[in-house]
């Protein structure tokens, strides 16, 4: 019987510790992908090419330069992603039809509620001011030797 208590607590014991580490590693990736995508496909963009410059020794001109491209090719990028969100949304409406007729009606009032939760929750998301916080400094790579 001791046994038993202590095989217990131990599986009770892993079990919590996963939970909260699921529950821990979601989170932690949601608001990095919100930080990530706070200012749109664009602004994400921009902050990839910025990382990838981070630490290389560039002139202002290159700088220049760089800023350059980002602003010329920014349309193009929104565009792209407005074209892809609403092609996505179109395909998940058409899925989740799919999915709510193969359940029992009980089911469907769930799925129908969980749905809704869903929309709102998005709805939230996109409404949201952009930039909340002052990370001015993140996806910027230092300032620019000088011209060389």
């Amino acid at each position: 019987m001791k046994n038993l208590k202590v095989w217990s607590g131990l599986v009770t014991i892993f079990l919590l510790g996963a939970v909260v580490g699921v529950v821990t590693s979601n989170i932690v990736i949601r608001r990095q992908f919100e930080g990530f995508m706070r200012g749109g496909p664009g602004r994400a963009q921009h902050r990839l090419v910025m990382e990838t410059i981070r630490g290389i020794d560039i002139t202002s001109t290159q700088r220049a330069k760089i800023d350059s491209i980002l602003t010329s090719v920014k349309p193009d990028i929104d565009k792209l992603s407005s074209e892809f969100f609403l092609k996505m949304e179109t395909n998940i409406e058409h899925q989740m039809t799919e999915v709510r007729a193969v359940l029992d009606k009980g089911q469907r009032i769930e799925f129908d509620r969980r749905k809704k939760e869903l929309e709102e929750r998005m709805k939230r998301f996109r409404g949201r001011p952009r930039g909340r916080r002052n990370r001015s400094n993140i996806g910027k790579p230092p300032p620019p030797r000088g011209d060389g």
